[in-house]
């Protein structure tokens, strides 16, 4: 082999070896951006406990991802000073920003109202816990596994007074805009 010919033999082995790099990172970009494109339109469950009216909770899984969440299914579990008391749940499917929202699980013998009530639920549940499974409209599996310790969180609602009063935030919040609304009035005629 002559000179010429072991030039064309590493040019093209040093070719070979760039498209096969070049080959490689757009496979890796390509299973990046489906990895991101499934971030991007996720499902994501979020348990909470919600300050309803005055003295009373109730508990609320909504779906704060972006993605559809579908075949949603589990239970919710709050443990008494009696024991455990629980109830299934399962939904076919929560879009983004949807909720569903229900009372306290109860022991047999609990009223309805037991299961809103806030004193009640301070007196008789240390914590309520969920624990889901659910898919997104890829099939990916993903879960939901939160507990809520109950006078942790009701603490400082309590001392806070706004328990007591009519005056919830969701209640709050409108009249504030409203009354923003009329001080930007005010000012637009000055």
């Amino acid at each position: 082999m002559n000179v010429g010919d072991w030039i064309q033999v590493v040019v093209t082995t040093i070719l070979v070896c760039i498209t096969g790099w070049y080959a490689w990172e757009t496979r890796r970009m390509v299973k990046n951006m489906e990895k991101d494109r499934e971030e991007l339109h996720r499902p994501v469950l979020n348990f909470q406990l919600i300050a309803w009216e005055a003295n009373s909770l109730k508990l609320r899984i909504m779906n704060v991802g972006s993605g559809v969440a579908t075949d949603i299914d589990g239970k919710i579990e709050s443990k008494n000073m009696n024991g455990l008391a629980s109830f299934p749940w399962s939904y076919p499917s929560l879009i983004s920003g949807q909720y569903q929202e229900f009372g306290f699980p109860v022991i047999n013998g609990g009223s309805t109202q037991d299961r809103f009530n806030l004193n009640k639920i301070r007196e008789n549940v240390s914590e309520v816990e969920a624990r889901f499974k659910y898919k997104s409209t890829n099939g990916l599996d993903y879960e939901l596994n939160e507990i809520i310790s109950i006078k942790k969180v009701t603490d400082d609602w309590v001392a806070s007074k706004m328990l007591v009063t009519q005056d919830h935030p969701d209640r709050i919040m409108a009249r504030i805009a409203k009354a923003l609304e009329a001080i930007k009035e005010e000012l637009r005629k000055q």
